[in-house]
């Protein structure tokens, strides 16, 4: 399932989703980021995964949210993840999207 990718009402990028844990909800995929992300998103991603204790409300109010090519949209209660370090800049990046009814 392709889905698009949205901080608030803005696109931050795509991904390819696949079933990655069914009895928990979960799905993943390679997260392909546009400018958006880059500008306004991966420096959050960055501080959310240096902390020892994040910021859980400042993750949330960037309200990410994915909307499949069907037009649906996903409401996740386990919430979002990238995977993204600053110290791996040309590997690949990938999303999680967990507590969806699959």
């Amino acid at each position: 399932m392709t889905a698009t990718i949205y901080s608030h009402k803005t696109i931050i990028g795509t991904t390819e989703l696949q079933i990655g844990d069914e009895s928990m909800g979960c799905v993943f995929g390679k997260f392909v980021p546009n400018e958006n992300y880059y500008k306004d998103i991966q420096k959050y991603v960055w501080e959310f995964w240096a902390a020892n204790k994040p910021n859980y409300e400042k993750w949330y109010s960037l309200r990410f949210n994915a909307q499949l090519d069907n037009g649906f949209f996903l409401f996740p209660c386990g919430g979002y993840t990238f995977e993204d370090s600053p110290d791996l800049p040309d590997e690949p990046k990938r999303i999680d999207i967990a507590g969806i009814d699959i």
